[in-house]
């Protein structure tokens, strides 16, 4: 039968408030990241999924278990190599559930990189010399992926990332112990599997209307999921701009901003002495 994409994801986000503690937008976003993984053929830009928490116990956890029950072909890991990376990506194409990321990906710039360029589907390749002859061969890294840690990691994984913040719970708020061994949401993988395919073509050719409040590159993270709301219909093309302009909205570019101070410098310092004090250049500044 065919499946209803508003009540489908009315059923993922009943999950997640079911069992963790987490804002409307942050519910929002993560229930159409989930449905993003079944549509992975039709996209070209796949934002990475990126959980932060500031301590233990937030309900980091207890998400990427929903996440691994609720995704398109999950493969969950709390560490991996980057050759093992790149190669688990090609062969299987999963949806990789990447934990304690900032142990281990935090100063490995060459893994940062690898997962960042399966961002866009165009520039999702790295090129290795493999086998027993050191053939160079090409590895394609294009896959919805999670990451998850506490603090924060590089600004070019947050650049390409929807930001989930968790927090501990207050004693008034209440949300049902996660029982592993008897969670079983198959049916609801099912149906998202069954609308994806159904709607593939639509994705395809889809332009949605970003809020202007996006920069650029979250524009692009966002535009995927704008699609999706927008063909499940009812109140999520309306939840899904709220959720992107409270989770990923800024005033300005961190770049343009300190572009703009330094070429306001080198202006203030143009027809004038190459010494200024301290207290002049904030004043004309």
């Amino acid at each position: 039968e065919e499946v209803s994409g508003q009540s489908l994801l009315d059923s993922i986000e009943e999950q997640l408030k079911k069992y963790v503690m987490m804002s409307e937008s942050a519910r929002a976003a993560v229930s159409l990241w989930i449905l993003m993984s079944y549509a992975v053929d039709s996209l070209f830009i796949l934002p990475l999924l990126l959980i932060t928490s500031p301590q233990k116990r937030c309900g980091k956890s207890t998400l990427l278990i929903l996440l691994h029950r609720l995704c398109r072909k999950p493969l969950l890991a709390s560490n991996t190599s980057k050759p093992a990376l790149f190669r688990i990506v090609e062969a299987y194409k999963p949806t990789l559930l990447l934990d304690e990321a900032d142990s281990w990906a935090r100063d490995d710039d060459e893994l940062r990189g690898i997962i960042n360029c399966g961002h866009s589907r165009d520039l999702a390749d790295v090129y290795r010399c493999d086998g027993d002859q050191l053939e160079p061969r090409g590895f394609n890294t294009f896959c919805p992926k999670v990451l998850a840690g506490i603090g924060s990691l590089a600004d070019t994984i947050h650049d390409r990332a929807v930001i989930i913040q968790m927090r501990r719970r207050a004693p008034n708020e209440i949300v049902s112990s996660l029982r592993q061994d008897r969670l079983n949401l198959d049916y609801l993988r099912s149906l998202a599997r069954r609308w994806a395919d159904d709607h593939l073509p639509e994705i395809r050719e889809a332009d949605p209307a970003v809020p202007p409040e996006l920069n650029d590159r979250a524009a692009d993270n966002w535009r995927s999921l704008l699609t999706l709301a927008d063909l499940c219909g009812g109140l999520w093309p309306e939840r899904a701009r709220k959720a992107a302009k409270a989770l990923s909205a800024t005033d300005a570019d961190d770049d343009d901003i300190r572009i703009q101070l330094l070429g306001d410098i080198r202006h203030i310092f143009t027809n004038r002495a190459n010494r200024i004090a301290s207290a002049d250049l904030v004043q004309y500044l």
